[in-house]
C-alpha cells in the first residue's frame, strides 16, 4: 500500500507522532527547529533536532516529503 506522505514543512504535531520513531516530543522539537530554520531545506537537517532518533532516519524519510517553499 501506498504510503501517504506529510510535508515536513507543514505538519503538525499531530501529523508527525503517525511517523514510526517519532513521539510528542521529537515532534515538538522538529517543529521548534522549522521555525528557527524557516522551514527545512533538506532532510539532513532532522539531524540537528534535539533527541531526533538519527538511526532512524531512512525510515522516517519513507513517511515525509519536503515541499519548497514557492
Amino acid at each position: 500500500r501506498r504510503v501517504e506522505k506529510i510535508n515536513l514543512n507543514k505538519a503538525t504535531v499531530e501529523d508527525l507522532v503517525t511517523i514510526q520513531h517519532i513521539d510528542y516530543e521529537v515532534a515538538y522539537n522538529i517543529i521548534e527547529q522549522r521555525k528557527l530554520r524557516e522551514g527545512f531545506k533538506s532532510f539532513e537537517e532532522l539531524t540537528k533536532v534535539k533527541d531526533f532518533p538519527i538511526n532512524k532516519i531512512e525510515i522516517i524519510k519513507l513517511y515525509l516529503h519536503l515541499e519548497k517553499e514557492k
